[in-house]
């Protein structure tokens, strides 16, 4: 069933009976697959209101449509609910899984205060205080991992954040290659994958973080920021070759919406020339749509070389 025919469904079941939670959320469910954002959160605080003693998830959900002081909000409540809802699991499986809801849901309210709210008063000292809950109950978390690497890195402590770095690519790579019945490596999104290559390049690991982006190519072989990534990374590693091979793949898909990336592909193009045959230039008749502005981290400057 597509989820044009389940909201139909959905909603018919959700009109007959406006007491039913689960029709609700999971109507709810449908419209933020469908992009109905504002539909669905209204959905999620109708099922809050029918219930606020039960059912954590509900919480996490909508908080992961709000932003800043709004999102913390709903994570408390949340975490709230499920802390009580641990004491009383006996099954070891619903135990595993709340514990690592609840490790996800201290790194989001980490995350955001070393985002939304960074500015908020003690942020700094809030954001270690959800990283430390977050490792107390999973050490082993992806989620509470990256947050810990984000928060030295941006404290400028990179000797601090290596170490943890490390753990995280371990983990992340023995996910990948045997995964077991309670870690599903496709519980992480191919973008966080992404994040954690990046990371590495901004500690100036270029050698693992090539070796990570050539296994997520394996999901992607079409993925622009892979491609560019993996031209940054051999470029880096003085591979002009097949820094080459990758940008001219990246160029050839002509998917130019991001405009950053674009830029920063140009940049490497540039300064291949020193040290390859030129890639063909960009016809100025390539129509180049800038969709969105990308919102995520600038990429990173590539310094000149200096001539020896």
């Amino acid at each position: 069933m597509d989820n044009q025919r389940a909201a139909q469904f959905l909603e018919m079941a959700w009109e007959k009976d406006k007491s039913n939670e689960r029709a609700a959320i999971s109507l709810a469910n449908v419209m933020i697959a469908l992009g109905e954002v504002q539909k669905a959160a209204v959905l999620l605080k109708t099922a809050i209101e029918l219930n606020k003693a039960s059912n954590y998830s509900k919480y996490f959900q909508l908080a992961q449509l709000f932003q800043g002081e709004e999102a913390a909000k709903y994570y408390l409540l949340g975490i709230e609910i499920l802390e009580k809802e641990l004491t009383q699991k006996n099954d070891p499986k619903e135990l595993e899984d709340a514990r690592k809801d609840l490790a996800q849901s201290y790194s989001a309210l980490a995350e955001l205060y070393q985002s939304d709210l960074m500015e908020a008063p003690n942020s700094l000292e809030e954001c270690k205080q959800f990283i430390d809950k977050a490792l107390a109950v999973d050490p082993k978390s992806l989620d509470v991992l990256f947050q810990l690497v984000n928060f030295h890195l941006n404290q400028g402590n990179k000797q601090e954040a290596v170490p943890h770095l490390f753990l995280l690519c371990s983990n992340l790579i023995a996910l990948e290659t045997e995964p077991s019945e309670t870690s599903d490596p496709e519980l992480y999104p191919l973008d966080f994958k992404i994040q954690v290559a990046k990371l590495l390049i901004e500690v100036e690991d270029f050698e693992h973080s090539k070796d990570l982006l050539l296994k997520l190519l394996d999901y992607d072989e079409q993925n622009p920021e892979l491609l560019y990534l993996l031209s940054f990374c051999y470029y880096k590693l003085a591979n002009y070759p097949e820094s080459s091979n990758y940008l001219s793949v990246y160029f050839s898909l002509k998917n130019f919406q991001d405009k950053e990336l674009l830029d920063a592909a140009q940049e490497i193009q540039l300064l291949l020339k020193q040290h390859t045959k030129p890639l063909p230039l960009l016809n100025p008749s390539d129509q180049i749509t800038n969709v969105f502005q990308c919102e995520e981290e600038d990429w990173m400057d590539i310094e000149e070389e200096k001539e020896l």
